[in-house]
């Protein structure tokens, strides 16, 4: 969905900073990739539980799984072809092993994922486009603790411009 695309490059500032800070080591080098992964991994759940995605969007077995999925190169269920060609990004792609569009690409899913989570709040509502289920995700990052860090005072992360190009219904 190009919608989303715009929707992160809207807001690549916060997200790179994000990534930088969570996932520091990915743009260092380093001679053993198991010690990568294992760090990359701690830092993916760090990000989770700042954020509240963990527990209160996806389960640690959903958490678990979609870490394997996006770290299997011959796994073609996680990425798409939004992500496929990162000359979207404004320099080259950060990281080596869990890249920035990898990032990217994991808030997509969980976006997905934590909106088909049954609730009788999702049973009420009309079906969403893909786009505004992504929005109505990183709203609710928006409001995380972990978003404190990030976010200026006063400053929305998701800027008035592309919550505009997006009606609810």
């Amino acid at each position: 969905n190009e919608e989303i695309l715009t929707v992160i490059k809207g807001i690549y500032p916060v997200l790179i900073r994000i990534y930088k800070e969570y996932f520091a080591w990915e743009n260092k080098r380093v001679d053993k990739i198991n010690l990568l992964k294992a760090k990359s991994e701690e830092g993916f759940w760090a990000f989770l539980r700042d954020f509240e995605i963990y527990p209160g969007m996806i389960t640690k077995t959903l958490g678990n799984s979609l870490w394997s999925q996006i770290l299997d190169p011959e796994n073609n269920d996680i990425r798409g072809n939004l992500f496929d060609n990162d000359s979207w990004l404004k320099t080259k792609d950060a990281g080596i092993l869990f890249k920035f569009t990898k990032f990217c690409q994991i808030l997509v899913k969980i976006a997905f994922l934590s909106n088909k989570q049954p609730s009788q709040e999702n049973k009420n509502l009309k079906k969403i486009s893909q786009v505004q289920q992504f929005i109505s995700f990183l709203e609710r990052l928006e409001f995380s603790r972990g978003m404190a860090k990030f976010a200026k005072q006063g400053q929305r992360f998701i800027p008035k411009q592309i919550l505009e190009k997006v009606f609810f219904y």
